[in-house]
């Protein structure tokens, strides 16, 4: 099975994520949502880590049924915002420490995803690009 992956958040982090996709066998990028569309472009996306679509629109990503799972590239302080709506529309949602800023909204977030019966990934580590999940202590719920 193929996953088909969306970042949303264009930084740093989003750019060593799409690195490591590139060797992976079953994941491929297909989208990036960032604040604008220059942005993203100027750190690689569509040329060194190529993606079929840019948005600067956070739900119209959300909604983009080609978007299996999502890796959550924004400042923590959005973690909890975005990893709910992600869950809600479908998305596996894939997130780095600190996933949220307190206890509570990870309880929501665990809350939802089990309500939507969708897999939310918590990797305690960061994503380097000779891997994508070795050596990540994983959290499943």
């Amino acid at each position: 099975m193929m996953i088909h992956w969306g970042i949303l958040g264009a930084g740093n982090i989003a750019r060593r994520f799409a690195e490591s996709l590139q060797s992976e066998t079953r994941s491929t990028l297909v989208a990036v949502a960032g604040r604008s569309e220059e942005k993203v472009r100027s750190l690689g996306f569509s040329e060194k880590y190529p993606c079929e679509k840019i948005y600067t629109d956070y739900d119209e990503f959300l909604n983009d049924p080609e978007i299996d799972a999502v890796y959550l590239a924004l400042p923590h302080g959005l973690h909890h915002e975005w990893a709910l709506k992600a869950l809600k529309k479908g998305k596996a949602v894939l997130c780095e420490k600190p996933a949220t800023l307190n206890v509570k909204e990870m309880e929501d977030i665990a809350k939802v995803s089990r309500e939507e019966n969708m897999l939310l990934k918590l990797l305690t580590c960061q994503v380097r690009k000779s891997a994508l999940w070795g050596g990540c202590r994983e959290a499943d719920t």
